[in-house]
Order: structure tokens, then sequence, then C-alpha cells
């Protein structure tokens, strides 16, 4: 699900998986064990493809190793946050280059 990068900004269709990862990271660092045992809807099992449709997209999605105390977690995971979306106009470089 490759889109140009001026298509990117606009919103994915409500209720997909990749919409709700997107909504769900643009709130703050989130633990992926999250869209595993989410607290209301349907867990994402795969939930890093959706990350990658939206790195795909140029949305910037960043990665932690997650070490929350809240969390006894028995194999390494990782946090991840959406940390700027993509340009608007489509042009990563502000043109007239």
């Amino acid at each position: 699900m490759n889109r140009s990068a001026s298509s990117a900004a606009t919103a994915y269709r409500p209720g997909t998986q990749t919409d709700r990862v997107l909504r769900r990271l643009m709130f703050g660092w989130t633990c992926g064990t999250t869209f595993l045992n989410p607290d209301s809807g349907v867990p994402i099992p795969r939930y890093s493809s959706r990350i990658a449709e939206l790195r795909a997209d140029s949305w910037h999605v960043e990665r932690r190793r997650c070490e929350s105390t809240l969390h006894r977690h028995k194999t390494m995971q990782y946090e991840w946050r959406v940390s700027a979306k993509p340009p608007e106009d489509g042009q990563l470089f502000g043109g007239g280059l």
C-alpha cells in the first residue's frame, strides 16, 4: 500500500488497522504489547506491518526499548510514537533545488 507523498497526508479510512495504530501513536510513546491486548477493540497482532506502512507513507515513527516498570516483559519489547507527519505539499525539501 504505497502512496505518493502528496496523498500520504490524507487520512486513512477510519477503523482500519493502520488508522487505529496511527491514532494511538500520535498520543505519544506506546508499548507494542498495547496493540496485542487493547483496552477496547480487536487486537492488531501484526502492528509492525502497519508501522511499516506508515513509514512508507512518509510518517516519521520512532522506537525505543520499553523500560516501563508497569510492564513485565519476558522478552525485549519496543515503544513507538509518531514524531512527524508527512509534508502537506508532497515535497520533502521545499522545492527549487
